[in-house]
């Protein structure tokens, strides 16, 4: 399928600040690792062990924030993938079709 501008703009969207949307999903998929047919590209979020925390940075070193565990920070936080440690993670409670690689692969390629 060919996938517009802004269809893939507005997917790529869910990739951040999206710790309700992936927790209230049943599979994820990390659309890096998609298009790059890694294994572990599909994963439950519960796999999700590292998160980047919107409320800032590191005073000091002014590093993002990681929360390390199962649960966010925030409803805000954004989700890292478990396997490449990028936060490209979409979950299939966004109402994409996370498992068409021609969207995740489009994805990629623009960003």
């Amino acid at each position: 399928m060919t996938w517009t501008e802004a269809q893939i703009v507005q997917a790529h969207e869910h990739c951040f600040e999206n710790a309700q949307e992936v927790q209230a999903s049943a599979q994820c998929a990390c659309y890096f690792c998609a298009a790059n047919e890694l294994p572990g590209a599909y994963f439950e979020p519960g796999a999700i062990t590292e998160w980047l925390n919107p409320a800032g940075r590191d005073a000091k070193t002014g590093a993002e924030i990681l929360r390390s565990g199962s649960k966010p920070l925030s409803d805000r936080a954004t989700a890292i993938c478990p396997n490449c440690t990028f936060d490209m993670v979409i979950g299939d409670a966004s109402g994409l079709p996370i498992t068409d690689r021609s969207l995740l692969s489009a994805i990629n390629e623009r960003f």
